[in-house]
């Protein structure tokens, strides 16, 4: 049994919700896609992966949503100011966690 496991953090589900945080919230551009992050008043952190259907079939979108959400996780504290955060994938290529941890931390580190 693992002894260390990973929070998990809440989905945000509801249409209106994504649609508020895609308008209102700050975008940060990555080589993979946009991060969207806003500060909610209930201090809780919700996170959604979203991802379009050309980038490839389920079985890819599925482990391209896997690689994000666990870096979402492993990083959180990153997202300290943010609680609401939203990743619009749209990248269509191969892809790696490596590749992902490189770019999002270049990336999240000028904000």
């Amino acid at each position: 049994m693992n002894s260390f496991v990973q929070p998990k953090i809440p989905v945000i589900k509801k249409k209106v919700e994504i649609k508020n945080i895609l308008q209102n919230g700050h975008r940060i551009k990555t080589r993979y896609g946009n991060f969207y992050l806003l500060k909610n008043e209930s201090g809780v952190n919700r996170m959604a992966v979203l991802i379009k259907k050309h980038v490839g079939n389920a079985v890819q979108r599925n482990y391209r949503k896997r690689i994000v959400r666990e870096y979402i996780r492993d990083s959180i504290n990153k997202f300290e100011s943010y609680n609401e955060i939203i990743f619009l994938f749209n990248f269509i290529g191969e892809i790696s966690y490596k590749d992902i941890c490189n770019e999002f931390s270049d990336r999240l580190a000028l904000k």
